[in-house]
């Protein structure tokens, strides 16, 4: 409680934080109006019409994670206008930014100049105004990330009751939205091991970390048995495996001796597409997710075969689900019999392609459409699908400038922290820094490598490592261009 107390107090008392506590709440409503003004509509892309498609039949399992939907009808509660989301997903980016930011202040000391240089990037940073003006969870989860490790950084500095709940309740939330959260607790395991408190309450708060995500994932397990027939936890990660394991095939035949029928069924469906070379849509080095939704692809035909099978009469969302633990089986096999094909044909690809990253949504406003589907007309009560996008060129150009800063900001990030290593710059620093710092490097190489491994890299789902680079690479930086600098 002491510490919380001189935590409120740096934040609300001294004159400075409190400044720019209330430049960042202003600067917020006021953008929030601008954007208004200029996007009356937010920007619709092929996946926001599956969230709200669930959110308004208040479907319990989807295509994709569900949290997002259910987002979506907790601030249709509010009002039958998209402002409340799009409000939600720029104020929840607007409080986690400051939350990281102040947290890092307090801890960590920088030069006035350099402390508003931050400030302005997290806060006037356009990019979490645009983003938020999506129907997608790039938003959301970019700020509970941000949040969540804001509450890792108390965790090693002083760990206590309120943080470790609420890593807890966003570590549950972050999963919901995306399973790559899976890996997530790894890093709350660190976070603990740095942290001073008692071993006992380390493991059992880094075994409630993996418990609540491996309950969930049993209990979302039980809902799509209940309601489709197949019990799988993620059916998107089978198809997945699939359309990942395609990229081998296209260069490399399997071995099908130990190939089940099904197996081999499928595999020859994938030759008879990739023999076709008009149906070939992808260059061969090329790292696409065009397998699991093109209509042509191998995947999507091999389930119109198994739909017409004379005794399978299952709905399309029954058939799609009872595939993804056959297609992941046939993923595994192929990429198992094959792990260095997989990495010269996808895993390499994909990591070159997290630094120059697909804008793939953000290339276009409402994907170049002066229209919206039925469904999102209806759901927030548009007069019409036709939407006001007049102004979708400046829309477009405040984003794309990120295809070229995003490497940029990446590369300075190594190149920092392999010179602060080099340089032995750490020897001057506090403990708590350098294990700050440690683990969000470590979170920075895991999710990249993990992302990178599974599931085709956009910009899109890389939001939250751009809000932790221009905050550590600053620190970074600022230690690096001072030799006598100490931020502790």
């Amino acid at each position: 409680m002491k510490q919380q107390q001189y935590f409120y107090h740096f934040l609300f008392r001294e004159k400075v934080n409190k400044q720019l506590l209330t430049i960042g709440l202003l600067t917020g409503v006021g953008y929030l109006l601008l954007l208004r003004v200029l996007f009356p509509f937010p920007s619709f892309y092929a996946d926001s019409y599956t969230y709200l498609d669930a959110a308004a039949e208040q479907q319990p399992i989807s295509f994709r994670p569900i949290q997002y939907s259910e987002f979506i009808s907790f601030f249709h509660n509010f009002s039958t206008s998209d402002l409340p989301l799009i409000a939600g997903q720029y104020f929840s980016a607007v409080l986690a930014n400051l939350f990281l930011f102040f947290t890092c202040t307090y801890l960590f000391k920088l030069p006035g100049f350099l402390k508003k240089i931050v400030f302005a990037l997290l806060v006037f940073n356009p990019l979490y105004l645009l983003t938020a003006n999506f129907v997608l969870s790039d938003s959301f989860f970019c700020s509970l990330t941000t949040a969540w490790i804001a509450c890792l950084i108390w965790i090693i500095y002083k760990p206590g009751i309120a943080n470790i709940l609420g890593q807890l309740i966003l570590l549950l939330l972050l999963f919901k939205l995306r399973y790559n959260a899976l890996i997530f607790p790894c890093f709350t395991t660190l976070a603990l091991i740095f942290s001073k408190q008692n071993v006992w309450i380390k493991t059992g708060v880094a075994i409630a970390s993996f418990g609540i995500l491996f309950i969930l994932m049993d209990k979302i397990s039980d809902t799509t048995q209940k309601l489709t027939g197949t019990r799988t936890f993620s059916a998107f990660s089978g198809w997945q495996m699939a359309s990942n394991a395609i990229h081998v095939l296209r260069n490399q035949p399997a071995d099908t001796t130990n190939f089940d029928s099904e197996q081999r069924t499928i595999n020859h469906f994938v030759i008879n597409y990739l023999i076709d070379k008009d149906s070939l849509k992808v260059k061969e080095e090329e790292v696409t997710a065009s397998y699991i939704w093109d209509r042509q692809s191998p995947l999507k035909q091999y389930l119109n075969y198994y739909a017409s099978l004379d005794n399978y009469t299952d709905t399309y969302f029954e058939t799609w689900t009872a595939l993804g633990p056959v297609y992941n089986t046939f993923g595994a096999a192929v990429i198992q019999q094959q792990p260095l094909a997989y990495i010269r044909y996808f895993v390499w690809p994909n990591t070159k392609r997290y630094f120059f990253p697909v804008m793939e949504a953000y290339e276009q406003f409402n994907e170049g459409r002066d229209s919206v589907d039925k469904l999102a007309a209806r759901f927030y009560n548009y007069q019409s699908t036709n939407i006001d996008n007049r102004h979708a060129s400046l829309h477009i150009a405040a984003l794309a400038p990120w295809k070229y800063l995003f490497p940029v900001v990446n590369t300075a990030f190594i190149l920092l922290s392999l010179l602060y290593l080099i340089t032995g710059r750490y020897r001057r620093q506090s403990r708590l820094f350098n294990q700050v710092l440690l683990t969000v490097t470590a979170f920075y190489l895991g999710n990249l490598c993990f992302v990178s491994a599974v599931a085709p890299n956009v910009f899109r789902y890389h939001l939250f490592v751009i809000t932790l680079l221009l905050v550590f690479g600053t620190y970074l930086g600022y230690l690096l261009a001072n030799k006598k600098a100490d931020v502790s």
